[in-house]
């Protein structure tokens, strides 16, 4: 029987440290991550890949507050499908990259399929990620 493992990427793993937040470094942190993960397949791995977003959902939100006064609002849904979609391309596309660079074709075949699966969470209004964003939403209302 084949060896099934489920590689969770954290949203927060994307973003290596406050000087590399931008979309390219977490790109870059995702096609590392893709790395190890074809050596796992290259290993006989099937793997699943899944993947968080809660900063990435955050930056957004952040952004639209901060320009709110001159474009409407973007709902925590839209946000959270728009960063969805966003690291699923970049996981998707690095693993294509990567899976052909690295993988035989004649000893292993890839295939990447790709699903959104709808989740719908409430967040902890305790928990310190939510909070510092709490916090940079009220500072961005009383700066406008």
């Amino acid at each position: 029987m084949s060896k099934l493992a489920v590689v969770a990427i954290g949203g927060n793993s994307l973003i290596k440290d406050e000087a590399r937040q931008s979309v390219p470094d977490q790109f870059n942190a995702v096609r590392e991550t893709v790395m190890h993960i074809a050596e796992m397949i290259a290993q006989g791995w099937n793997v699943v890949i899944t993947h968080g977003n809660g900063p990435q959902v955050g930056f957004i939100l952040l952004r639209s507050e901060l320009a709110s006064n001159v474009l409407h609002t973007v709902p925590l849904d839209s946000c959270g499908a728009d960063t969805q979609g966003a690291i699923r391309r970049c996981t998707t596309s690095s693993c294509a990259v990567i899976f052909d660079a690295n993988v035989s074709q004649s000893s292993h075949r890839c295939l990447s399929i790709g699903m959104t699966l709808l989740c719908r969470i409430q967040a902890n209004p305790l928990a310190p990620s939510i909070r510092r964003q709490m916090h940079a939403q009220r500072w961005a209302k009383t700066a406008g």
